[in-house]
């Protein structure tokens, strides 16, 4: 007989419980209010795993409002960084980009005055500059002032009896140095972007009404040929006249060895085929070695007075910053 008094005890209930994954999801996402994308991105891993984990328990864990919170904090706190890096990057970039400029022009500047320097000694030893742009020479300048330019083993190599363009000397074209060299732009190994102004026919007729331009061989040379050129050749005066300039890459035809190798310059046009830095400038290495950055902006007419070393028309104001 059954016990009225006697009751069937209820099932158990279970209870849900929090996933401990969600709980670290939203304190990973709070974290990465002060960590940035060090918990940013773990909190967004570890809460697509309790969201599945949530799924599948059939309602024996619960927390899904927490993962979300903390991913979407972690989301972000994500896209915030992200923005603000582009930010710093479009604020820095042209600040970086000015200073690897200057400091590529500063390099040039410094291999151009080396140059200047290795010309003076040269003037010292011979009492004249070397040739250029004649055939008294087989080869360039640039290999003539090769021993003050701490190049002595590289120019007892050359062959002085032959041309550039024989056998022994051609293979020392891709051994140009680096002072001949630029940074500015990519030139090759064998062309030198550091010219000096050369005028067509120059050892027939003066290029330009009677004038010479830079160091052109002068007329009245041994036996009535053109010879060398020396100081008292200035008579506008070395800080106005320029020695040397920087040309264009397009305008590199010839090696660094070969005396046609100068940048042709033409008087309707002096600035053609000169390099303009990315300040818009000109890079000149003047008679006295020193170095002027002339705006791209010059009157033409005082920039081809620059380069003539005795047309009688001196630069009085000044023309380089």
């Amino acid at each position: 007989m059954n016990n009225p008094y006697t009751q069937t005890p209820a099932s158990k209930v279970a209870v849900p419980q929090t996933s401990g994954k969600a709980t670290a999801t939203l304190i990973l996402g709070l974290l990465s209010l002060v960590f940035s994308c060090l918990t940013a991105l773990p909190a967004l891993i570890v809460g697509i795993v309790a969201i599945g984990e949530i799924n599948r328990s059939e309602g024996a864990l619960t927390g899904k409002g927490l993962a979300f919170a903390g991913m979407i904090l972690g989301v972000m706190t994500s896209l915030v960084t992200v923005a603000f890096g582009v930010m710093m990057f479009l604020l820095i970039a042209p600040a970086v980009g000015a200073a690897r400029d200057a400091a590529q022009t500063q390099m040039q500047n410094n291999n151009m005055k080396q140059v200047g320097i290795a010309m003076h000694n040269y003037h010292d030893v011979f009492e004249s500059f070397p040739y250029v742009g004649t055939e008294a020479v087989p080869m360039s300048w640039r290999v003539s002032i090769l021993p003050y330019v701490e190049q002595a083993p590289l120019y007892e190599e050359f062959d002085f009896s032959a041309t550039a363009d024989s056998a022994v000397n051609a293979a020392l074209t891709n051994q140009m140095p680096e002072v001949y060299g630029t940074v500015l732009f990519a030139h090759g190994s064998s062309r030198s972007p550091l010219q000096i102004p050369m005028a067509a026919g120059a050892t027939e007729q003066p290029p330009v009404g009677g004038s010479q331009v830079s160091l052109q061989s002068r007329f009245g040379g041994p036996n009535n040929g053109p010879g060398t050129v020396g100081m008292s050749d200035f008579l506008d005066g070395a800080s106005n006249t320029v020695m040397a300039v920087l040309a264009s890459p397009e305008t590199l035809k010839s090696s660094w060895i070969e005396t046609d190798s100068d940048y042709l310059f033409d008087p309707s046009n002096p600035a053609a085929g000169m390099y303009v830095t990315p300040r818009g400038q000109y890079l000149v290495l003047m008679v006295d070695g020193s170095i002027n950055r002339i705006s791209q902006d010059i009157d033409p007419e005082i920039l081809k007075n620059l380069m003539l070393r005795d047309d009688g028309n001196l630069i009085t104001d000044d023309f380089g910053y």
